[in-house]
């Protein structure tokens, strides 16, 4: 976020704007130091910065979150406990003179902690109940923390010992990844949504949503990357959503890929066009294979929907899926497997860097952050001030 905050012109706006006010009034307030000249342009451009950051982070279109892949390597419970901490203070006299330090020890409660250790190095939050079902379904360890600060009076509440359930079988897991997406933070795409917002709301009536991730007995984990074909018998749409958890798990994390599959009956060969609509292009470490098949679910056509830095690996993966029967759950998967193995490489999305200067806050964001920068300038005015007449 930092080199397009950087990028912006708004931000150096408002920098300059900070450097005016300031040299505005200490040219007209002569007494003050340039210690504290410094001081407020360090306080306001940081707080400008901030400023920038926390709005950039309301834009959807600009902060995506992408599906990343992988396994469960253990599910673990942190007791809470209660420790000491030094919460010592300083004491002054009215007249803010003859300051002394008060020494002082507190006590707090440290929550109790639950979380799923993945093999992406990500933690997974997880309820009492989604802990308690790991802990009967594979082998759980107690382990004793010695804690240097951790007090014994609560000993019914928690000891803060640390509780390990490790999978004796692979838990598949999928979660949110965010990211930025200067494609469609573009100051084009934007515009062209916004002409075509009519017809996009209509498209969206004809596509599938995104699907999201969505609870199992063991944690919020579970994606399905099969869309589409609600007359597929039940069993095979079930192997395809294994299969293809299996497929992002595996391959996931090395290759930088969530591999999916659209399935659908239209004739229309454009429905590729209304999905990238529908979908905001997915995201840039989607694989969407999609599929059109007839009744006895032959695939008749074929499309890719990805950020795949070669066009070959699309066409190669339309071509080794022309002809074959959607029945044949292994050699589809198969086949998408060793395609990826052999071509996908993700396009990074610093090809994309170029935009980053076209991408910027509305306007009344810019307004509002003018406005805390101002009442941030004045607040340090009075306060150096203050502490001037203190001194005095």
């Amino acid at each position: 976020m930092g080199s397009l905050i950087l990028s912006n012109t708004g931000f150096w706006v408002n920098i300059v704007a900070i450097l005016l006010i300031a040299v505005i009034i200490y040219l007209k307030t002569k007494e003050f130091s340039p210690k504290e000249f410094l001081i407020q342009i360090g306080v306001t451009s940081v707080l400008v910065f901030i400023s920038f950051n926390v709005f950039f982070s309301f834009n959807k279109d600009l902060v995506r979150e992408e599906i990343w892949g992988g396994t469960a390597q253990s599910f673990i419970k942190e007791e809470g406990y209660e420790e000491e901490y030094d919460c010592s203070y300083e004491k002054c006299d009215s007249d803010g003179k003859n300051c002394r330090t008060i020494s002082k020890t507190c006590e707090r409660w440290i929550s109790e902690k639950r979380y799923i250790n993945t093999s992406n190095k990500t933690k997974l939050s997880l309820s009492k109940q989604e802990f308690y079902n790991a802990s009967r379904l594979f082998p759980t360890i107690e382990k004793k923390v010695y804690r240097a600060s951790q007090t014994y009076q609560s000993k019914l509440k928690g000891e803060g010992d640390i509780w390990i359930s490790t999978p004796n079988t692979k838990v598949w897991t999928s979660e949110y990844h965010t990211y930025e997406n200067l494609v469609s933070a573009s100051k084009y795409t934007i515009q062209r949504r916004q002409t075509h917002s009519e017809k996009e709301a209509k498209i969206k009536k004809e596509v599938l949503p995104y699907p999201v991730i969505t609870y199992t007995k063991l944690g919020k984990f579970d994606f399905d990357r099969f869309i589409g074909s609600a007359s597929l018998n039940a069993d095979i749409r079930k192997s395809y959503k294994k299969e293809l958890k299996i497929l992002a798990g595996v391959l996931g994390k090395t290759k930088q890929i969530n591999p999916m599959i659209y399935v659908t009956n239209t004739d229309d060969i454009k429905f590729i066009d209304k999905l990238e609509i529908a979908w905001r292009k997915g995201n840039k470490n989607d694989s969407i294979l999609i599929l059109h098949v007839d009744s006895s679910f032959k695939i008749k056509h074929t499309d890719v929907l990805s950020w795949a830095k070669d066009v070959a690996y699309n066409e190669n993966l339309k071509k080794s899926m022309m002809g074959k029967n959607l029945s044949n759950v292994k050699e589809i998967i198969s086949i998408y497997e060793n395609e990826i193995k052999s071509t996908w490489v993700r396009k990074p999305m610093s090809e994309y860097d170029y935009l980053k200067g076209d991408i910027s806050l509305p306007m009344t964001y810019q307004l509002l952050i003018i406005f805390i920068n101002t009442l941030a300038n004045i607040g340090l005015y009075y306060y150096f001030l203050r502490n001037r007449e203190r001194r005095s």
